[in-house]
């Protein structure tokens, strides 16, 4: 007869965890030392992009374009295109020489990085380290090199501003 009462918690501020460039450094003369170019060539697109790991898996050559990657199909089923980075655009490029016009140019099934991706956040010490930190990485330094929180809204695909706006305090000289 009447609707229930639900109490609603408050969304907490959580820790948003980015990486340092040491840190990005670090990681990738591992993954080169040890030859992990698939590896690489992920973490490369992932932290110059922001993209999410699902949205990496479905990227196929005709994806990338003149403006950036086009990303056809994302958590929020709105689609986008995200500029790209020189080095971005060159490992898509590269990779995309190899495979099929339909094919993944990185991934597989869906955790095909994981193992490798364990062992070297692990010998690196980097135990609150996941791949989604890649995409605050993009986004924390976006907001702290004054792009506009509007432009990384689109930039990474949030669907609400909001989302956005946990990572305003990472650039107060700009509110």
């Amino acid at each position: 007869e009447s609707l229930p009462y639900i109490p609603r918690q408050k969304e907490g501020q959580g820790r948003l965890r980015w990486l340092t460039w040491e840190e990005e450094d670090a990681i990738l003369k591992t993954m080169q030392q040890w030859g992990l170019v698939k590896l690489y060539d992920a973490f490369v697109v992932s932290i110059d992009t922001g993209i999410r790991i699902s949205e990496l898996g479905r990227i196929t050559p005709k994806h990338v374009i003149k403006e950036g990657l086009h990303i056809p199909v994302s958590k929020n089923d709105t689609p986008r295109v995200v500029p790209l980075t020189q080095r971005a655009r060159d490992v898509l490029v590269r990779r995309s020489r190899d495979c099929a016009k339909d094919e993944p140019v990185i991934g597989g099934n869906k955790n095909w990085h994981r193992d490798q991706w364990e062992r070297v956040k692990n010998h690196l010490g980097l135990d609150d380290v996941v791949w989604h930190t890649l995409r605050h990485t993009t986004c924390s330094r976006l907001i702290q090199g004054g792009m506009p929180l509007t432009h990384v809204k689109e930039w990474m695909g949030h669907k609400a501003i909001q989302t956005t706006l946990r990572y305003s305090h990472l650039a107060p000289q700009h509110l």
